[in-house]
């Protein structure tokens, strides 16, 4: 399922089955049609800002709170969303999440952490009596307890004493904080800036993975076991016990096109369907249909094409001298879900390090290698199934003509003995020219240090 919108900014769950999404200057409610098996979107709300999170009270859910890059609004029973004000007070700067908990509104915004409780509007501060900042993300813990994502000041946690920084050597304490999701099991999930960080029930911190430059906006868990992130370039579903990543998933679209958009952008039901609000509208995934696509493919060889040579095949392995020549080889992998997105990358054994970028370019191409022992491995990826088994494309075997090891000793000498007369002399002469800039260089440096200290 695909919304018309050009980007949805953040969904939010009512105590229904229904979501509730907001977007560009709208929000919407999803609702489950059990005979179409399917969601239908009902518009809630039109105004002229940009939606970044959307609630209703458990107890009125009639009145409608919505957290707009204009400040906070709200809608009773449908009416036209208007600015929140109390007593000549109202919650102005850019909202970024919105959070309700029994009769508190709790509101992020770039400026600052706010409550609205009885009517009145709070500015909440550290336990150190400082602002928070840029509070990009809200959520609640087992216990109740609010947390508190900030770009720039990290991760706070709520307590008998005030908000108390939660920071240790892997969370820092002020770092940016994207996504922040307890599970019922007293485990929380952190997205800090390019760290996938899980804590257990004491705080204590586990990696779970590193990517640069961003790990990801939003966050969700699947199972106790499994965790999914919302990234710049697609879905990722890893496992928490293995530190792991299961798969990648960016289908049909461009990889900019699977930017998610804000921290509350995710959201998988128990069902296992995993909504999802990217730059190209709100998507649907059915995760339970994973397992059948998580066979990692394998590149097999296509055709091997030589140029300038004839080599020879013994014991599948390619003989052939050194000289002007060249080799193309093209592999393919069979992946029926969208062969688009398969990509390649190859290792010339004896010969490279280091594996190619992947690209979806299944060619790849060697010219005049010199005399060794070389194997040709390829390797394939998909978003969904990551990389599969490196798999030997072609073993060659290049030896030196029998006339070139005839000359060989001779040409050595030759060059020994021309670096000795010729080239070790111009070597003395670099080093002594590189001296002689260096002091000069040196000479300069001190006199700027002089012509300062007598200014």
């Amino acid at each position: 399922m695909q919304s018309q919108s050009p980007r949805f900014f953040h969904r939010n769950i009512s105590k229904s089955s229904d979501l509730i999404v907001s977007g560009d200057g709208f929000c919407s409610k999803l609702e489950y049609s059990e005979n179409n098996d399917n969601y239908q979107a009902k518009l809630l709300s039109e105004f002229s800002s940009i939606g970044w999170n959307t609630a209703t009270a458990p107890q009125d859910n009639n009145t409608l709170w919505i957290a707009t890059e204009d400040g906070l609004l709200h809608s009773i029973e449908q009416g036209q969303p208007k600015p929140f004000v109390c007593d000549g007070d109202k919650i102005d700067s850019p909202n970024r999440v919105l959070l309700i908990r029994d009769q508190e509104i709790w509101v992020g915004t770039i400026n600052g952490l706010f409550c609205i409780k009885k009517n009145f509007i709070h500015e909440i501060y550290t336990s150190e009596g400082r602002k928070f900042g840029y509070v990009y993300t809200l959520n609640l813990n087992s216990k109740n307890q609010l947390l508190v994502g900030t770009l720039g000041k990290g991760l706070w946690q709520e307590s008998l004493r005030g908000f108390v920084s939660i920071n240790n050597d892997i969370l820092t304490p002020l770092g940016n904080i994207y996504s922040v999701i307890p599970n019922e099991f007293g485990k929380t999930l952190v997205v800090q800036e390019e760290k996938v960080i899980i804590l257990d029930e004491q705080l204590q911190p586990t990696l779970l993975f590193e990517e640069l430059p961003l790990a990801g906006w939003s966050a969700s868990w699947v199972d106790e076991n499994t965790v999914a992130i919302g990234t710049n370039y697609g879905l990722v579903i890893a496992d928490i016990n293995s530190t792991k990543i299961k798969n990648r998933m960016a289908f049909h679209l461009s990889k900019s096109e699977w930017q998610f958009t804000a921290t509350n952008s995710l959201h998988i039901t128990k069902e296992g369907l995993a909504f999802c609000g990217i730059n190209a509208g709100l998507y649907v995934l059915d995760l339970n249909k994973l397992d059948k696509f998580t066979q990692p493919i394998e590149p097999q060889l296509n055709e091997i094409k030589w140029e300038n040579t004839e080599p020879k095949v013994e014991n599948n392995i390619y003989e052939l001298s050194t000289g002007k020549w060249s080799l193309h080889a093209s592999v393919f992998a069979a992946w029926f879900i969208d062969e688009k997105q398969v990509e390649f990358r190859f290792k010339l054994i004896g010969f490279q390090h280091e594996w190619t970028t992947p690209s979806h370019r299944s060619t790849i191409d060697f010219n005049s290698l010199p005399p060794g022992n070389y194997e040709l491995m390829a390797q394939a990826y998909t978003p969904l199934t990551g990389f599969g088994e490196a798999v030997s494309i072609l073993k060659m075997h290049v030896t030196m003509p029998l006339w070139a090891t005839i000359f060989q000793p001779i040409v050595h000498v030759f060059g020994n003995t021309f670096d000795t007369l010729f080239r070790s002399s111009s070597r003395n002469k670099d080093l002594i020219t590189k001296n002689e800039e260096l002091t000069n260089e040196i000479k300069e440096r001190k006199k700027a240090v002089q012509d300062l200290k007598n200014y």
